[in-house]
């Protein structure tokens, strides 16, 4: 039989997973395209819901705008260029940025 204060610890665990569930499920942020990635998509703005990741950002990306397909383009977070699979805080202004070229 557990320990009573194993159930607590297990009760305040599951409480707050489902919280944190909760949080990322209403997550909402605002991604704004540049350049050849706007065009593709054709819009330069969007309000999603639900994305918890920027991996999870750019799979949705790809299945919604199939041109985007093959294109490289970097992600920003709150005006912070990222880099690998990052988790996107609540109400984030992420920008969707085309290859840099020149010098």
């Amino acid at each position: 039989m557990p320990s009573l204060t194993y159930i607590r610890i297990n009760h305040w665990v599951n409480a707050l997973s489902r919280v944190i569930n909760m949080e990322l499920i209403k997550n909402k942020i605002k991604v704004i395209a540049f350049g050849m990635v706007a065009e593709k998509m054709q819009t330069a703005e969007l309000q999603l819901e639900g994305i918890p990741s920027t991996d999870v950002l750019r799979g949705y990306l790809y299945q919604q705008y199939p041109g985007l397909e093959g294109i490289k383009f970097g992600i920003a977070i709150n005006k912070k260029l990222t880099s690998g699979n990052q988790i996107i805080p609540h109400e984030a202004e992420i920008a969707l940025l085309p290859p840099f070229s020149g010098g």
